[in-house]
Formats: structure tokens, sequence, C-alpha cells
């Protein structure tokens, strides 16, 4: 006997069938069932109780004044009982009392007898509202995910290069210091003025600029191998090295130099409105006045221009670091100055930019999806902030496009 024929014998509508006297009296002199006949139901756990309780009530037999009597069926085909029926109904009621006391279920048992035979619908339904409480559930309103965004820097923008809108704009046209992201500039007039398999030697004067990364006088370079370090670890002495193969005057601090000259021409050509050059290095020049000028807007547009033009140069700034050996045969380790590099989803370009003058910026390209390549370009904000800026404007770039 399992547990569901133990709840059987409660049944009050089940409609046994009717023996003779005789046969039934054969049938109780038989021996009871031992223990190892009953497959016992497992009992539930305290969890399972007491969810079993809360969402399933048990719901009894009906019983009278005399303790565990059960009613008689009240049946409209059986509503009279004659004298031949007494003995079959006093014999199934022994026998229900006996298996009821030979096997006890307790209410949890019944409960979760119960509960197995609900389905998940009825479930539900038991879990619904009162009557005459009614929950409307107002629509989420949706809302430009770039709405008072709270930035440092004085200037952002978010350009979709495929769609050519811009999700974002905080004083798009502003001109400000560029720090070095004028390498950008300086890589792809480099790119664009000698051909790719072009050697490099460092001139001895370029190793004069701030911020020396371990170039070497006289060392020479594969033109990739120094474009990739260069914009990796923002190299001053990379860039000069750079300007120097095309006229070496491009060392000396003035404005006129040919190689800024270049520099500036080609920025006109890309359509840098609010761009200007002053070394291809973009240190300040004074306290006052920067090496380099322009907008977050031109800053979007020059990096999608060197994203189609020079891409295997910034492939290299995708890496956290590497190991760069040039063909003098000096290994130099290339350290990315942006620390975003592992929180950027499909990160595809960056380059950093960070003068007292200019403040922290900070330029990136990534996959917001398949085939969206997304810019983001930040100008005028702090150290650290620059990071914080972006990493907010990509996460919201992100959130747009799932709308």
């Amino acid at each position: 006997m399992n547990s569901d024929d133990t709840t059987n014998a409660f049944d009050e509508t089940a409609q046994p069938p009717k023996p003779e006297s005789e046969a039934l009296i054969r049938e109780l002199e038989k021996p009871a069932h031992t223990d190892a006949d009953v497959e016992q139901a497992p009992a539930p756990t305290h969890a399972e109780t007491e969810e079993i309780l809360i969402e399933a009530p048990l719901v009894l037999p009906a019983l009278d004044a005399h303790e565990n009597e059960i009613l008689p069926t009240t049946d409209s085909k059986n509503k009279r009982i004659d004298g031949r029926q007494i003995p079959t109904a006093l014999a199934f009621l022994i026998v229900g009392i006996l298996i009821g006391s030979m096997f006890p279920i307790s209410k949890n048992e019944q409960a979760a007898s119960v509960a197995t035979s609900m389905t998940n619908m009825e479930i539900e339904t038991k879990m619904e509202e009162p009557a005459g409480i009614t929950t409307t559930h107002e629509p989420k309103a949706v809302t430009n995910t770039f709405e008072n965004m709270e930035l440092e820097a004085r200037a952002a923008y978010v350009w979709d290069i495929n769609t050519r809108q811009a999700f974002f704009k905080k004083n798009p046209d502003a001109k400000l210091p560029l720090a070095s992201l004028a390498k950008i500039m300086t890589a792809v007039t480099i790119s664009d003025q000698v051909p790719r398999g072009t050697v490099v030697t460092v001139d001895k004067r370029a190793l004069g600029n701030e911020g020396d990364t371990g170039l070497l006088s006289g060392e020479q370079w594969r033109l990739r191998d120094l474009l990739e370090f260069t914009l990796l670890v923002s190299s001053n002495d990379g860039a000069a090295a750079l300007a120097s193969i095309t006229n070496s005057d491009a060392l000396t601090a003035s404005s006129t130099q040919p190689f800024v000259e270049t520099m500036n021409k080609k920025a006109q050509e890309i359509g840098l409105t609010q761009s200007y050059f002053s070394n291809p290095s973009g240190l300040d020049t004074s306290e006052h006045e920067s090496g380099a000028y322009g907008s977050v807007r031109d800053m979007a547009r020059l990096f999608e221009y060197a994203l189609r033009n020079i891409p295997e140069a910034l492939e290299a700034t995708t890496y956290k670091d590497l190991k760069i050996t040039s063909l003098s045969g000096f290994t130099h380790d290339a350290k990315n100055t942006n620390v975003l590099i592992d929180r950027i989803p499909g990160l595809i370009a960056s380059k950093t930019g960070f003068t007292n003058l200019a403040g922290g910026n900070l330029v990136i390209a990534f996959e917001a999806g398949p085939g969206k390549p997304v810019i983001i370009a930040v100008l005028g904000s702090t150290f650290d902030g620059r990071f914080s800026d972006v990493e907010k404007l990509v996460w919201a770039t992100l959130a747009e496009l799932q709308k």
C-alpha cells in the first residue's frame, strides 16, 4: 500500500463493491499487512512543509460529534440504508478504522499528497489577490540613458561610426588642449608620408623631450613597431623620432616646422575644424600654451580616420603590455597608459593624454555590438576622471543600444 492508497481509505466519495457478508467475514479473518508490505511516503522537509501548509490548505472529511466517526455518504442513489447494507457498511467502517490505526497519517503527509496532485496553475490560483483589490502597473517610461549624465570632463562625445549618429554631446566643438592625443595625428601624418617598410633611426635630439621611454640614440626601428610603441606608452621620444623621418628640422621647437605644417594640412583634409598642432607630441609649450588644440568632435573624427587607415598601429593599444624589439636588438617593455583595457568590452583601440594644462584626455573605440563600432572621446577631465567618465559612457551606450 502506498501513500495514495492510504489517502483513498479516507475518501468518502469512493464507491466500494458490495460483497456478501460471508465473503466479508472471510476477508476480515486474513492476517493484517506487515510493515514490510507498506511503502512509506517520504516525509516532507521543514521548508517543504511550511510552503505546503501556506499554499495548499488541507481539507479534512466531515466529522460528527463522536470521535473520528466518518459521516455516511448522502448520495442520491443510496439515501436509505436497508438491512442488507448495514453489515457491509459496518464492515468497511471497521476495515477503515483498523487501517487508520495501523498507519496513521499526519496532516503534513496529507498536505504533501494534496500538494503533489495540484498543478502549478492551481497553486498560482491560491496566490491571487483578494477580491476587490486591483493592482495597476504603470508602463516604465523609456528615457535617454545619457540623461543626467555627470562627468568630470569639460567635453565629451559618443559617435556611432556606421549610423553617423552622435549618441551624446557635451561641448562638442569647444577648443581644448589635446596633450598626447596629438600623437594620433603624428601617426596618421607619418603613415601618409612615408612607405610602411621605412626604417627609422632615432636621432639623439629626439631623446631630449620630456618623458624618457627608453629609446636609444642611433637605435633602428621598423616604422610599424615604433608607431605601436609610441601610441602604447605615449612616448614623446617616439613622436619626435617619427617626425624626424621627413625633415630633421621637425625636432626644433619652432611652430613652423615642416612636419607640423604637414600635420595641420592633414588635419584640414580630414575635416578637423577646431584642431591646431604646434608639435608632434602635444606637450605644453609653456605654462599657458598647449602643444595642440582640438575639440572632442574632431578627436572622434580623427580616431575614425586612424582606424580606417592605420588599424595595425592602433591594434597594439588594446594590450595591457607588450615586449617590442627594435631592429638593433633591444627589447622594450611597453605598458599601456589606459587602465580600462580589461573593463571595456570589445575594445578596438585607445589613446590617452595628460598634461597639467590639458587635464585628463582619453579617446577609445569599441564594439557596442556586432558591426557597431562606437568612438568615445573626453577632454579636460582629471587624471583618474577620464577613465571613469569613459566607462560611464560605454555602459550608457550599451544600454541605449539594447532598447
